[in-house]
């Protein structure tokens, strides 16, 4: 089967597989899509039955990584059989399934652990094994890829991002780009009503506050309460005794880690939905803000630098991405999202989404030290003096955090940086430091995984 030039039907529904996943379709007119970094995307396809599989390869192996997931899915070993057997409920025969195949890549160059590579050939391994012809590949390089097919016609692509086919705006003749850039400067979105009484707390965080106040407050939310006694008798804080009244909770937890509660409860209410342009479940999304969040509250005292704030910036950096993501839900349909938004994701000195969640927690009230990380937290370099050791910490977090959960290289050379010596220099950390701190980030990760699945 040669590769062919899809000619977008708007009218078909899409399928998105996200990170871990896999769909099958039987005899239904859509177009399937896989979006794909270093992650492996194969699709089984067997014409007698007019069956499609879909599978979104993360990791090679189940029993060599540690990386905590409950989907089989997720890994070559055994996500490509559970697919198989799955389609083998559709009536397909092993025998009649061909493959087509895509990603692998090493992101942003070498790569430390040679992630892509070995999702490769581990997922090439398994096909042989169960005989399956691979009739198209494309596959390793250092650019993400996606895997489109049509099940109408069973024409299918792979685009490299960035390549003109793929933000043709010929298939967008129905949208304004110059109207969206000039609305997305003043997206407002309508939020829980629990996010007012949550910012007022937030905003006391620096001042001196009668604990009766404060109590008080707290308790004015019946939902608040129990999220919070839920919290302080959880397995991360372990008391003794099961805490059942707000002051002690308050007492037990401390004013840094009540703190850093409010925020958490904020997050939530902001990030109600499933992120469906970012190619991510909100679970994914929350354990990776949360490990940035601790990670970087942990490099900050490493680097003496006390400030609260430190917290909520690391778990607030990504926020536009979901403020992005419900704005183009609401204005635009499925099949125009992700073109939309990959367009004028590079339309700015910084990324879009960092600007649109600086610009929100700005209209929020949020301090401009923490709104300054957030629009800066993938160009550290356009950060104002004052502030740059403070957004030095979350960039360097975040893209340490992003790369461990990729499986991408965490090696100082290999951070998406401008100059990642002038970050490093910014910390004011020695490079025998650093690799003490680095070494870390799997505990941060473990610990964002027991807060998001309590």
């Amino acid at each position: 089967m040669e590769t062919t030039m899809i000619n977008y039907n708007n009218n078909l529904s899409e399928v998105y597989i996200e990170i871990g996943k896999c769909e099958v379709v039987k005899s239904i007119p859509c177009r399937v899509k896989i979006v794909l970094g270093s992650c492996v995307g194969v699709l089984l396809i067997d014409r007698n039955r007019n069956v499609v599989g879909g599978i979104h390869i993360l990791l090679p192996n189940s029993k060599k990584y540690k990386f905590e997931n409950e989907n089989v899915t997720a890994y070559a070993d055994k996500g490509i059989k559970y697919l198989i057997n799955l389609m083998k409920k559709y009536g397909c025969v092993e025998s009649n399934l061909e493959a087509i195949m895509a990603g692998g890549a090493s992101i942003g160059g070498a790569d430390y652990f040679d992630i892509g590579m070995q999702n490769y050939i581990a997922v090439k391994k398994i096909l042989n094994e169960f005989d399956i012809k691979i009739i198209h590949e494309d596959c390793l390089g250092e650019k993400p890829r996606v895997l489109v097919f049509d099940t109408t016609d069973y024409k299918f692509n792979v685009f490299t991002l960035g390549d003109n086919e793929y933000y043709d705006k010929s298939n967008l003749s129905d949208v304004n780009f110059s109207e969206f850039l000039k609305e997305i400067d003043n997206v407002k979105i309508e939020v829980h009503p629990r996010v007012d009484k949550l910012i007022k707390l937030i905003k006391l965080r620096n001042k001196n506050i009668d604990f009766d106040y404060l109590e008080q407050l707290v308790k004015s939310d019946d939902l608040l309460t129990l999220s919070l006694l839920k919290h302080v008798n959880s397995a991360y804080y372990s008391p003794r005794v099961k805490i059942t009244n707000v002051r002690y909770a308050l007492s037990y937890l401390g004013m840094k880690n009540f703190y850093k509660f409010v925020s958490s409860e904020l997050l939530k209410s902001l990030s109600s939905d499933e992120l469906k342009f970012y190619s991510t479940d909100l679970k994914a999304y929350r354990i990776h803000v949360f490990t940035v969040a601790l990670f970087s509250d942990y490099i900050a005292e490493y680097t003496d630098l006390n400030s609260e704030d430190v917290f909520i910036a690391g778990l607030f950096h990504d926020i536009g991405k979901i403020i992005l993501d419900k704005y183009t839900s609401l204005k635009y349909d499925t099949s125009h999202r992700i073109k939309i938004l990959r367009f004028v994701e590079n339309s700015f000195k910084t990324t879009l989404h960092a600007k649109v969640g600086g610009d929100f927690l700005k209209r929020l009230g949020f301090p401009k030290i923490i709104c300054e990380a957030v629009y800066t937290h993938h160009t550290p370099h356009y950060a104002s003096d004052e502030y740059k050791k403070f957004v030095s910490i979350i960039a360097f977090s975040n893209a340490i955090v992003s790369n461990y959960i990729l499986g991408s290289s965490i090696h100082i050379s290999k951070l998406p940086f401008k100059n990642s010596s002038e970050i490093v220099d910014n910390l004011g950390i020695d490079f025998s430091s650093l690799e003490v701190i680095i070494n870390q980030v799997g505990y941060f990760f473990s610990i964002a995984e027991e807060i998001v699945n309590d």
